[in-house]
């Protein structure tokens, strides 16, 4: 939960071999533009120069007494997948799950609205997107 309020990705669940750096938000942290060459430079500068990735990781935050969603659930906006759950856990502060998510660039302003398919493929819950760290106070939908 604690990794999750923080924003911190792990490899194998937010970060695969299919990520760039800079959709998990490490561009400070992983990548050197001054440094000589290194794998997968050019991809890098070439995103850098561009301006934009198509996804990011964010955070949701759900609504209280809402079930944890697993990781793999869609994240739908008007019944159309617009990202992947990656890791969520249950919040007590805020009594509600809270979730990490790769989600499209379309759909990653904070406070926006979307909904995640449960498990059962039936059921679905809302919940807002978040920038990470999540913040204490932020609740999910009302």
């Amino acid at each position: 939960m604690l990794r999750i309020e923080a924003g911190t990705p792990v490899y194998g669940k937010e970060i695969t071999e299919k990520n760039l750096p800079q959709e998990i938000g490490r561009d400070d942290r992983a990548i050197s533009f001054v440094k000589g060459c290194y794998l997968g430079q050019e991809t890098v500068a070439r995103l850098d120069a561009l301006g934009h990735v198509n996804q990011l990781l964010k955070g949701l935050v759900f609504e209280a007494g809402s079930p944890c969603p697993e990781p793999g659930s869609p994240v739908e906006d008007a019944a159309k997948r617009v990202g992947a759950i990656t890791s969520s856990a249950f919040s007590p502060v805020r009594d509600a799950p809270i979730a990490l998510a790769i989600i499209r660039t379309s759909h990653i302003a904070p406070l926006t609205g979307v909904q995640v398919a449960l498990s059962d493929g039936e059921a679905k819950v809302a919940a807002i997107v978040s920038d990470l760290p999540l913040k204490r106070h932020s609740a999910g939908p009302k």
